[in-house]
């Protein structure tokens, strides 16, 4: 640029160049001040890298900041700013003296003003060139843009960074490549003061290359304002190449940290440099304990410390050095490691440090010299064994034997075995026939067992046992192992002997039982039956006091023998389980009525109560179920003197396929003290020996039950506080039915729902569980506990307009009875209180004949279960016009089906033969008696019966040859007569055997008029 003409005088020159030097150097020192700060705080701070890094960019900066003040000041002069300082030089001057000639005095200064003023711009151009190749060459980029944010200028690292060139840059928006914040550009656009400002410097930001990668940047911002406009200058590095050194010295640290092995770096003179965690955990020593220390401290003094000459020269030899040594760690213990020792090099290859890796192998070394020790151990237990050890390659080569198999190489076949000699040269041809089979399924992958037995010693015999030996899922040869079981085969054979001996003391044990039980129980058939035949005809109280006695003793002795023989059934192995489908609330209600009289008899108040969770049909054994639920039941009406036993049926936990029914048997009885609850579950075990003689058992009823809820998948406990009472528990794992099998529920009646229901019951658990099920049937129940009470609140029912629909009255209620109860209401028609149902502790017909004259609609035998209450109920309130009374007898339609039934009893007793005629009479069939087989035989010959009672043990032809001869006879005739096994052979398989030859139904004996009458009924009901 070259300046107009000017002359100015020397005082002008003089005032104008030091102004513009003060300019330069305060716009320069504006753009350097930040990074010379930041430079100091580095080198105060920063690492050697980090000070140089940050020095490096404080040159850059003030090379940038020089090269636009530079070029300011030329622009300036370009624009003419020299012509108002030229008028005002001129003013200057009119007040200047004059030369002698009549010219300024000041002409020659400027001159000489304007000439060095010209090659001071000179200078500035040759400067402005320097400083425009500075930037062009620095490694950072140099972005200028206004405060609009669009880019004025570049240098050439801008276009390296970012990929774009220079013409795609200018005037486009900066963010377009740099990331900046709203909050940055907000910040450029507020300092606007007039003045050079520093806006930061080594700020961390993204910038976006032009094929769209996101790069990381490093930027200072500078904001610089030259008259009127303003702009601002940013200095941004690449620092991608940063990162990836950054992350690589990061994963190196990483690795140095993680190794498992304890890495120990070294320098020259030996001293630790450098450890890492592992070897803090190897050596127990920290890092700061051990930098600056040598290694001797590691090692026990006789193994040697530092770098010997010897490791040295391997060093420098091999490249590396490794061995085996011994180590102390912090603690005083000492180990072994394996350790390795390589140099560390420069880039000239001079070491500059020794890296030394160790492995800390002591829990190996330790178990390889326990191996060793095993090994060693192994091989004498096989050299020193009496059996016979060798191994065998595929080739069928010895590979090695101990000293027993040498011994009988030479005892057997007199040779001397020897590695590598094949089994051909051993085994005689006799012998080989037996071993070569072995050995081919051997080396197939099979391991074969087999007996020996070498002709020349007789009677000795070997087990021969022959492993494959695999290598990698390949057959590589046969182990063999050979011993003498001679000893074992005789105990074999004197066990087998044994065994058949025991066998046969069972079967002779078995056959005695059956024996005693048919012997005890053919006089007990005829006490109970002759008692009972008794007991039906006019007897004064006394004969009928003794009768009844003896009746309980008969009940009590039978009760005996069939615990004995259910136990030994049990010891025997031989009680077998029935998978039938049954109903449990059945199972319970059976139960409860055979206790229900001997409860009665004590003054006991026996309640039975089933979950509505329970469901309706189960899968199991329900006589082994009603055995367990017998005698808990009859235990606790045994040692009860007063009270109650409540026994409740619930489900444990149930799923689709099956359910553990849990049962409860709760008492008010004697209890049992803590010390005993645990034996009274062994055979013949009693919580106290004097119950023997105050309550009588064999101790066996708990021991039964414990075993049969074992066999049914339960367990059996109690809890039992002395004097409180016992609570018996046990569960039984069944199963569910098909769903297409069971039954459905039956819905409510829908005029059941919201019936008001009055339950005068005085006994508080009966009360209860009476409340509970009119309750699940969507009743309204009201509980009341004598007479009066209950007339109270009939009257207050009927007066609300809100009367019961349904009564339930116990019958032995305390000072007014349920009967007189019932008289009252029956006497008064104001108390009316809907259908009444008496609830009565016994079956007297005297009972039943006042419920009828007093319009009872039905009576109710207590316990009480839902599907029995159920059932009456819906009678009741389904056909109130008509009563209700449940005959002594049983069912009237079955009654009468088998009324004048022709039945032929062939037994040889006579005393049975006396009550079952007496039986069969009273219950109006004809009898035909028989004695033995042929007459039956022959008396069918001649005669038609509805039925055969056939008894099994008889003289000359037994009952089950009878029944196979009746059989062929209905072959040939097309007519079958059911018929009825007698037996006091009362085992399971006496059962099975009965069933098995043809019979129809089984009764042992002694057997009461209603098992009798059940059998009978059943087989003889209308289809």
């Amino acid at each position: 640029m070259k300046l107009p003409s000017l002359k100015p005088r020397s005082l002008a020159a003089r005032v104008y160049f030091p102004l513009m030097l003060v300019a330069l150097a305060a716009v320069a020192a504006v753009g350097g001040l930040g990074l010379l700060w930041r430079s100091r705080w580095a080198e105060l701070q920063l690492p050697a890298a980090e000070q140089q890094r940050v020095y490096r960019e404080f040159l850059a900066v003030n090379a940038g900041c020089l090269l636009v003040v530079i070029g300011v000041v030329g622009y300036l002069l370009h624009r003419g700013i020299v012509r108002p300082f030229r008028r005002l030089v001129r003013f200057v001057n009119t007040f200047m003296p004059s030369s002698p000639r009549g010219e300024p005095q000041g002409k020659d200064e400027w001159t000489n003003l304007e000439h060095r003023l010209s090659g001071a711009l000179q200078t500035l151009h040759l400067h402005e060139a320097r400083a425009r190749a500075i930037v062009e060459g620095v490694a950072d980029g140099i972005v200028t843009f206004d405060n609009t944010g669009r880019v004025l200028s570049i240098n050439r690292a801008v276009t390296r960074i970012f990929g774009w060139s220079e013409r795609e840059l200018l005037g486009q928006p900066v963010r377009r490549f740099v990331c900046l914040s709203d909050d940055d550009v907000a910040r450029i656009q507020a300092n606007d003061t007039g003045k050079a400002q520093l806006l930061g410097v080594g700020r961390q930001l993204d910038g976006r290359r032009k094929d769209g990668q996101v790069i990381p940047l490093e930027i200072a911002l500078s904001k610089v304002r030259v008259a009127d406009q303003s702009f601002t200058i940013a200095v941004v590095r690449d620092l991608s190449e940063r990162r990836r050194v950054e992350e690589a010295l990061r994963l190196q640290a990483l690795t140095f940290a993680n190794i498992s092995d304890a890495v120990i770096i070294t320098g020259l003179d030996g001293r630790i440099i450098d450890w890492n965690p592992a070897a803090e955990r190897v050596f127990g020593y920290t890092k700061q304990e051990m930098i600056g220390q040598t290694v001797a401290c590691l090692h026990p003094p006789e193994s040697g410390t530092g770098l010997s000459s010897a490791v040295i020269e391997t060093l420098r030899r091999e490249g590396r050095f490794a061995c085996t040594q011994r180590f102390r760690r912090k603690d005083g213990t000492e180990g072994f490691c394996e350790t390795v020792i390589v140099p560390l090099r420069d880039e000239q290859g001079k070491r500059v440090a020794t890296i030394q890796a160790h492995r800390d192998i002591t829990d190996t070394k330790r178990i390889h010299e326990e191996l060793l020790r095993s090994r060693a151990n192994l091989a004498a237990l096989i050299e020193n064994t009496t059996d016979c050890i060798w191994s065998v390659d595929r080739e069928l080569r010895l590979i090695t034997f101990n000293s027993t198999c040498r011994q009988m190489c030479q005892r057997m076949y007199r040779c001397e075995p020897y590695v590598g000699m094949k089994l051909g040269e051993i085994f005689p041809e006799r012998d080989r026939a037996f071993w070569e089979p072995l050995y081919a399924r051997a080396l197939a992958g099979e391991r074969c067992v087999a007996e020996f037995e070498n002709p020349l010693m007789p009677g000795i015999v070997k087990e021969i046992s022959l492993n494959p030996i695999v290598s990698d899922g390949v057959v590589t040869g046969v182990s063999g192992f050979m011993k003498d079981i001679t000893h074992r085969k005789q105990a074999e054979n004197a066990l087998r002997q044994a065994k058949e001996a025991a066998e046969a003391a069972n079967r002779a044990k078995s056959e005695f039982l059956a024996n005693v039980s048919h012997e005890i129980r053919t006089p007990l058939n005829g006490i109970m039956g002759m008692t009972d035949l008794v007991l039906d005809t006019p007897l004064t109280a006394e004969q009928r006091r003794y009768l009844t006695l003896v009746r309980s003793s008969a009940d009590a002795l039978l009760a005996i023998v069939n615990d004995l023989l259910d136990f030994a059934k049990i010891e025997a192995g031989k009680l077998d389980f029935d998978r039938v489908e049954f109903q449990p609330a059945d199972c319970l209600a059976e139960t409860l009525k055979v206790l229900a009289m001997s409860a009665h008899k004590k003054g006991l108040e026996l309640v039975g109560d089933i979950d509505p969770a329970v469901p309706d049909v189960l899968i199991g054994d329900p006589g082994r179920l009603r055995q367990v639920l017998l005698n808990l039941v009859s235990n606790a009406i045994k040692f009860t003197p007063q009270g109650e036993v409540v026994v409740r049926l619930e489900v444990e936990q149930a799923d689709d396929h099956q359910v553990v029914l849990h049962g409860v048997v709760r008492d008010t009885g004697v209890g049992i003290p803590a010390d005993k609850q645990h034996v009274i579950f062994a055979p013949f075990e009693q919580a106290d020996t004097s119950s023997t003689r105050r309550f009588g058992g064999t101790g066996l009823g708990l021991a039964i039950c414990s075993r049969l809820v074992g066999m049914m998948n339960g367990r059996i406990w109690v809890e039992s506080t002395p004097g409180a009472g016992s609570k018996f528990h046990f569960t039984a794992r069944l199963e569910r039915p098909s769903r297409e099998g069971v039954p459905q529920r039956p819905s409510i009646p829908q005029s059941w729902q919201d019936t008001r229901a009055l339950v005068v019951e005085d006994h508080d658990e009966t009360a209860t569980m009476l409340e509970r099920m009119l309750a699940g049937w969507q009743m309204r129940p009201y509980r009341v506990a004598d007479a009066e009470a209950a007339l109270g609140a009939i009257d207050q029912a009927n007066r609300d307009r809100d009367p019961f629909v349904l009564a339930l009255v116990d019958a032995s209620l305390p000072g007014t009875s349920g009967f007189e109860l019932a008289e009252r209401i029956a006497w008064r028609p104001e108390l009316s209180a809907g259908v009444l149902m008496m609830l009565r502790a016994d079956n007297q017909a005297a009972d039943a004949a006042r419920c009828r004259q007093i319009g009872v609609a039905a009576h109710l035998v207590k316990p009480i279960l839902p599907t029995e209450l159920r059932e009456a109920v819906s009678h009741a309130l389904g056909h109130s016009h008509r009563r209700f009374f449940p005959a002594p007898d049983g069912t009237p339609g079955l009654r009468a089906a088998r009324r004048g039934a022709r039945v032929l009893l062939v037994e040889d007793n006579e005393i049975n033969q006396i009550i079952a005629r007496e039986m069969l009479r009273k219950a109006g069939h004809e009898v035909a008696v028989v004695a033995n087989g042929e007459e039956a035989l022959a008396t069918m010959e001649h005669q038609a019966f509805d039925l055969v009672l056939l008894d099994m043990l008889m003289p000359g032809m037994d009952g089950y040859e009878t029944a196979a001869r009746i059989r062929a006879l209905e072959r040939a005739s097309g007519k079958r007569v059911p018929i009825v096994a007698m037996t006091a052979l009362a085992m399971e398989r006496d059962r099975e055997r009965c069933l098995a030859a043809g019979m129809d139904a089984y009764l042992a004996k002694p057997f009461r008029s209603e098992e009798l009458h059940a059998v009978i009924d059943r087989l003889l009901a209308p289809v």
